[in-house]
């Protein structure tokens, strides 16, 4: 498939730059052990889940559109690790220690098949960059989620990803969060983001 070797490369390097970004440090957030939500969707902009949608800062590009959470920062641009630079990245407002962010990666070679197989082939990808309890959440529109769990010169952090090939064309919605956050937690707000996507 199209893509992947260099895919792995770019994604461990996009979560990684991600985490450079915030800092690092621990986090205390209580895990209450709640199983992982997935919800299923027929188009953009109707999806079926519990989540509020996000209220921040609306974020635009040429090639899609979503809504940011209430509070956090654009921080498009300031990170770029061997010539990767997300195609939008935000971060929590005001952390303690290390900061949930989220980042928007495109594939740079392109990628011919379904979202499906492009999840698939990420899935062998971030398994082989060192990526632990890599596991395939179900569907969120157009979206394929799979949640992993990192670390990062000493830092654990967990994220949740979610994948689309579109006109040939592969994309990743990264979310990044502290080690302990809950499935539930991380679904929230996860979702509440993915909700407000709309391509362009």
């Amino acid at each position: 498939m199209a893509g992947v070797k260099s895919l792995s490369t770019r994604l461990v390097l996009a979560v990684a730059t991600a985490t450079l970004l915030v800092g690092c440090g621990g986090s205390d957030s209580d895990s209450d052990g709640s199983d992982p939500s997935s919800s299923s969707a027929s188009a953009d902009s109707s999806t079926e889940t519990s989540a509020e949608p996000a209220s921040g800062e609306e974020v635009s590009t040429d090639d899609f559109s979503f809504t940011a959470p209430e509070g956090w920062k654009d921080a498009t641009g300031q990170n770029a690790a061997a010539g990767i630079t997300p195609e939008a990245q935000y971060v929590e407002g005001d952390p303690q220690g290390f900061a949930t962010n989220l980042n928007v990666v495109r594939e740079p070679n392109g990628f011919e098949g379904s979202s499906e197989q492009y999840a698939e082939a990420n899935i062998e990808a971030i398994t082989s960059g060192g990526y632990e309890s890599v596991e395939k959440q179900g569907t969120f529109g157009d979206f394929v989620v799979v949640s992993a769990a990192g670390n990062q010169n000493g830092t654990a952090f967990l994220l949740r990803q979610y994948y689309a090939a579109r006109d040939g064309q592969g994309w990743v919605v990264t979310f990044t969060y502290p080690e302990g956050t809950s499935e539930a937690d991380q679904t929230e707000l996860a979702e509440s983001v993915m909700q407000t996507w709309k391509w362009a």
